[in-house]
This record gives structure tokens, C-alpha cells and sequence, in this order.
């Protein structure tokens, strides 16, 4: 499994990687710069009546770089404002050159994908404190994602042999048309064409890895003796488990501040772009992980049978 692999963070760590937060990236269009601009709606990582937060973009040479301030970390910079990031309405600001991008030009560096992402902050969990903690990301970070990267390429192979089917879904996402419907449906200005765009690397491999072992649960029940029905519905109760974790495990969920969670996307008719967003650990004992959900639609099943 994915999970001892580590592909998440190695397990047995005093603090446990809860989430991780990106921010998207395109370069600086000022011909003397060039430098990469993080993509930031704000920089608050906790920002809470008791509890204050941030990452702290601060310029070396031509790079963006980041620490975490405020409460229990460095004292917040005199003058910073967190509530102010590095992008808006897609007009985004270069930090290093203080020159602007344009919205059109902005959408334009996505269609020819000449945008990227950059992970910039992890979220962390202590089972023997309380609250969340933050560092920012590092080259181990990275590290390990680069081999998700890799086992997804391999897991892709895998299953499209053992399925018969494309396992990352390339059917197109909505067009948006109609009035309010463009902006409703913004991630196709930003060449996020197929429902697999939506994803990183390391949430396709969490996706498909987990569909591959719920269809792998049918089979083993039958094995084992399970009446065929008993075993389908079983099935289909992981399968409406898999659907909430998929709202979680996509690049469009929101970290937000004031709750210090990542929040899920897919409960509305829209899918529109964001610049920053939250990767959370499926194993990670918090919101998004596998098992939480589990425990929870395990609940509303025991709940409702007393009815």
C-alpha cells in the first residue's frame, strides 16, 4: 500500500503530516526577471481568535521563499499583512520585481502550460499536543513526491492492463456557457481540460490505488464465502466512501485559515480555479484520511438502521 511506502511521510514521526499546501506557479512576464511567482490568494495558515499564523514571503536574489510566523514561531514582520497574497482575480504580482501579470496573460501561461506548482508549507499533527503545527516545505517534501511521481507511472501501467481502462479519467470537464457559467467552470481557462487535470500526481495515485483495492474487496468477499449480494453492498457503501474522499484528494480543495482544515470541493454546480490549495494525508488521522470517513459513514449506516 501507498501508505507504508511513505509516500505521505515517513510514519513514526513524532510530528505526522496532516496536509500540505501549493501554491501554482507562472513566471514573471518582466524580461529582466523572470523569476517565479507562487500564486497566493493570502498567506494565513491559522487564523483564529487565539491563534495567529502565516507564511512570510521574503526575496532572496530572484527567488520567493517562505517562513512560517506569528504565534509560537517568529514574531509576525512589522508592516505584513497575511490577508494580502500574491494574486487577484488572476492579475497576479511578482515579489522579487513588483511588476503585475495580466488576467489574459495569466490564462494564456496556463493554456501553453507554462505554469507549474510548488508546494510550499506542511501541515502538521502531534497526537500527544493539541492543534496544528507548520513548517515550510522542504527538498525531502519534495522528495518523496517525486516518488509518488514515479509509482504512479508504474501504478498507471499496472491498471490499465489489469482494468481494460484509462485509470486516470480523461473525459473532458464542463464547458462553461451561458451567462455566469465561463467563470462557474473557470478551471477550463486554465488548461485544466479532463477530470484527471484536477489532481496532483500524488492524489491520482491515492485515488486510484484506493478504487483498486475496493474492487479488489468484492472479489475477496466472494473468496471467502460472502453471499454475492451481501458482498455488492458492502461494495457499493465503500464505493459512496470512495466519492467523499475524492472531495478531499483533488487541487481544487481550499486550506482554509480560520478553521485550519482543508475543505472539500465537489458540493456545488461549479468548479472553479484556485490558486492555492490543500493536499491532505489519506493517513494522516485527520480531516480527509480514509478511515475518518470510514468511521463516519459507518455511523450514518448504524444511525439509520434504528430508524
Amino acid at each position: 500500500m501507498i501508505e507504508k511506502k511513505g509516500y505521505f511521510g515517513e510514519s513514526g514521526e513524532e510530528y505526522i503530516p496532516v496536509g500540505y499546501i501549493w501554491a501554482r506557479t507562472i513566471p514573471c512576464q518582466n524580461p529582466s526577471c523572470g523569476a517565479e511567482i507562487p500564486l497566493m490568494r493570502q498567506f494565513w495558515l491559522a487564523k483564529k481568535s487565539n491563534k495567529k499564523v502565516a507564511l512570510y514571503p521574503y526575496v532572496e536574489g530572484k527567488e520567493v521563499k517562505f517562513k512560517v510566523v506569528g504565534d509560537g514561531y517568529e514574531d509576525m514582520p512589522a508592516g505584513f499583512d497575511p490577508s494580502k497574497g500574491t494574486v487577484k482575480g488572476a492579475i497576479a504580482t511578482c515579489l522579487v520585481c513588483g511588476s503585475t501579470v495580466d488576467a489574459k496573460t495569466t490564462r494564456r501561461l496556463f493554456q501553453e502550460g507554462k505554469a507549474g506548482e510548488r508546494m510550499v508549507a506542511v501541515v502538521l499533527h502531534n497526537p500527544k499536543k493539541k492543534g496544528k503545527f507548520y513548517r515550510v516545505a522542504n527538498g525531502k517534501d519534495m522528495e518523496v513526491f517525486g516518488q509518488a511521481e514515479e509509482e504512479l507511472e508504474r501504478k498507471v501501467e499496472e491498471l490499465r492492463e489489469k482494468w481494460g481502462i484509462e485509470p486516470i479519467p480523461d473525459e473532458p470537464t464542463p464547458e462553461g456557457k451561458g451567462k455566469g457559467a465561463e467563470r462557474a467552470f473557470s478551471v477550463r481557462n486554465y488548461g485544466l481540460d479532463t477530470w484527471g487535470d484536477l489532481f496532483n500526481s500524488r492524489q491520482k495515485l491515492a485515488l486510484i490505488t484506493f478504487v483498486d483495492k475496493v474492487r479488489e474487496a468484492y472479489h475477496r468477499m466472494v473468496e471467502e464465502g460472502y453471499e454475492e449480494e451481501y458482498a455488492r453492498a458492502v461494495v457499493t457503501y465503500l464505493g459512496l466512501n470512495f466519492d467523499i474522499f475524492a472531495t478531499y484528494n483533488c487541487s481544487l480543495a481550499r486550506y482554509r485559515g480560520d478553521t485550519e482544515s482543508i475543505e472539500r470541493i465537489f458540493d456545488r454546480q461549479a468548479l472553479q480555479m484556485l490558486w492555492d490549495y490543500g493536499e491532505v494525508n489519506p493517513f494522516g488521522k485527520s480531516r480527509g484520511d480514509w478511515l475518518e470517513i470510514l468511521n463516519f459513514s459507518v455511523r450514518v449506516i448504524e444511525n439509520n438502521s434504528k430508524i
